[in-house]
């Protein structure tokens, strides 16, 4: 039994579950004729919105190498790395997500 990968999926569910509201909570507030004027309106939220969706990315792929390299070496530090880097873009599209939820807020 891997106890890191209980630890990482039981993290990653924990954030899944914010991140699944949330972006049902923004699906339905878009559908409002003030949606577009809130996010223009709100710029300061807007650029943190947007620099977190580019760290998110950025995590994103850092997993993704770090999990290409665990897969082709078997390496398990590149498995450790890859799970983190993972485990932190979730919580930066939790964080994106709960900012966009304050803009149309």
């Amino acid at each position: 039994m891997d106890l890191f990968a209980i630890i990482r999926e039981t993290i990653l569910l924990a954030v899944g579950i914010p991140v699944l509201v949330y972006c049902i909570r923004i699906l339905l507030m878009l559908g409002g004729k003030s949606a577009m004027a809130k996010m223009f309106l709100r710029r300061g939220l807007t650029l943190r919105f947007s620099k977190l969706l580019v760290a998110f990315s950025s995590f994103a792929f850092v997993t993704s190498v770090f999990l290409y390299l665990y897969v082709s070496t078997g390496f398990d530090p590149f498995r450790i790395a890859g799970g983190v880097f993972g485990m932190g873009s979730a919580a930066l599209m939790l964080l994106a997500l709960k900012t966009m939820y304050e803009i149309l807020r």
